[in-house]
């Protein structure tokens, strides 16, 4: 009998390039987001020390116009970094959503030529036996077919 051949071969070989792909995609993805979490963390950490600076500004010097000023615009402009990574922090997370969905979609393609190739693998094992016995029957009657 053939050596077995699965006709299907590279379309699953082609599918699990994709689902490589997409693993990478995803993989990219987690770090992006993580990224951008680590910055907002960074810049709300910075805001916190900021205020307490702050308050201990206004205790020891007290606070003039200009300081008042200055701090003020300085805090607006934090806030609006702030904002922006988490904006940042939002559009990472749909980025790793759908490179989640992208590379649940491509697991599932690949499986299901890998289940029908091991379903096909396993017939042709099974078609191999069945003629290895055939075989086996054969020549156990030529022998008790000599023997009488």
């Amino acid at each position: 009998m053939k050596r077995f051949q699965f006709r299907l071969e590279a379309l699953l070989n082609f599918r699990k390039m994709k689902q490589e792909e997409a693993q990478l995609r995803f993989m990219e993805a987690c770090s992006e987001l993580q990224r951008e979490q680590e910055l907002l963390m960074g810049l709300e950490q910075e805001e916190q020390a900021q205020l307490l600076e702050f308050k201990n500004f206004q205790r020891r010097k007290g606070l003039t116009v200009d300081s008042l000023l200055l701090f003020s615009n300085y805090f607006d402009r934090l806030k609006e970094q702030i904002t922006e990574a988490a904006n940042r922090v939002a559009t990472a997370e749909a980025k790793r959503q759908a490179a989640m969905k992208e590379l649940e979609e491509a697991v599932k393609s690949y499986k299901v030529v890998e289940n029908l190739r091991k379903k096909r693998l396993a017939e042709y094992r099974l078609e191999l036996l069945r003629e290895e016995q055939k075989e086996l029957d054969e020549m156990g009657t030529q022998i008790f077919l000599r023997g009488s």
